[in-house]
């Protein structure tokens, strides 16, 4: 009997040990403070507790000396070198760009806060669009690209610039696919705008087109925080990744992700969440992630950033309330039960 327990143990311990994940998981480099500290435990954070992660550029983009073939300015150059020292270099980067603003009508400003007069549907645009990319490329060393964040949410806002934006984004990333064969391109779509208000789903023209768009990508990048959609129990949550999978044939990521940890007081509404929902939500991704091997799980920010928060503008602060409370680790650096499941998650050895 006793030979037979220890049998059991060592096959138990095996099989544990024998658990793999076919997805890389990570973080975003979002800080919960604007101190070096901060920075410097962000780094840390994201060395240790992931296989890949993210940095984001979406405040301007220097359109008219890329267009005048002119030094990018000064200011602008320091800014993305600051980031790119911190370069993990055994981790997968996913390296999110956009041409769109962040009100999504448009295109995104210049460093002085001009606008091109051109349009998407401009060479002189893609051209100078293309060449960004290729020097964001040159100092990140990314292996996942996002030339566009969010795009479907422009297809909502500025319906009148699709067509064009569609246009653009194709000459973007074939180009840039064709000099970069070993970088996988796409472009972000929320999942959020992409699915609300519609319960049960139905199909749409807004999805449809969105689906149809996504077929130049090399992959299909997502993002959901799921306290922003109308689908927010587990069953709905569950419904928004079936759909996904129904609906998406090419291989998928999740690009940002988050889900609060308490619940949140807006204007109009009460987002309701607690610790046992959030780990809930990150159970079911790993779930779906598995099933349907993604390449990457991005979560958006490891540590609620209330310090970040309280250096706001009153109004971008108000805004910000709603995603200070989405870390794996609270305020004041515990871990929540949600970060014990990634840890669990993220011991498991990758195999592709």
């Amino acid at each position: 009997m006793r030979q037979l327990i220890i049998l059991f143990l060592f096959l138990s311990s095996f099989s544990h040990a024998a658990e793999t994940r076919p997805y890389k998981m990570g973080f975003s480099t979002w800080l919960y403070a604007p101190t070096g500290e901060a920075i410097m435990n962000t780094v840390k954070f994201l060395k240790e507790e992931g296989d890949m992660y993210t940095i984001k550029f979406d405040e301007v983009i220097p359109w008219r000396s890329l267009i005048d073939n002119q030094p990018l300015p000064a200011e602008f150059q320091k800014k993305i070198y600051d980031v790119a020292i911190h370069r993990l270099p055994d981790h997968k980067l996913q390296l999110c760009l956009t041409a769109v603003k962040d009100s999504f009508d448009g295109l995104l400003n210049d460093v002085d806060g001009s606008l091109p007069q051109e349009t998407y549907s401009s060479t002189v645009i893609v051209d100078a669009y293309i060449k960004y990319c290729e020097k964001m490329i040159e100092v990140f060393r990314p292996d996942y690209v996002l030339t566009g964040m969010k795009s479907n949410e422009l297809y909502l806002n500025n319906p009148n610039a699709w067509k064009a934006y569609e246009k653009f984004s194709k000459a973007v990333i074939t180009k840039l696919k064709s000099r970069h064969r070993n970088i996988l391109f796409g472009e972000s779509i929320n999942l959020n705008k992409l699915i609300n208000p519609d319960k049960p789903l139905k199909e749409t023209k807004h999805k449809r087109d969105i689906i149809n768009f996504s077929r130049h990508f090399d992959f299909v990048p997502i993002t959901f925080h799921p306290f922003m959609s109308a689908y927010s129990s587990p069953k709905e949550i569950q419904a928004a990744f079936d759909f996904l999978h129904k609906n998406i044939r090419k291989p998928i990521a999740i690009a940002e992700t988050a889900q609060i940890a308490q619940s949140v007081q807006l204007k109009d509404i009460t987002l309701v969440s607690n610790q046992e929902i959030q780990k809930s939500y990150i159970n079911t991704l790993f779930k779906n992630a598995k099933k349907k091997r993604y390449l990457y799980i991005s979560y958006w920010a490891y540590r609620d950033c209330d310090a970040l928060v309280a250096t706001l503008p009153p109004g971008i602060k108000e805004s910000a309330m709603v995603i200070k409370d989405t870390g794996l680790v609270d305020e004041k650096g515990n871990h929540r039960p949600a970060f014990n499941s990634w840890k669990n998650e993220f011991n498991k050895a990758y195999r592709k």
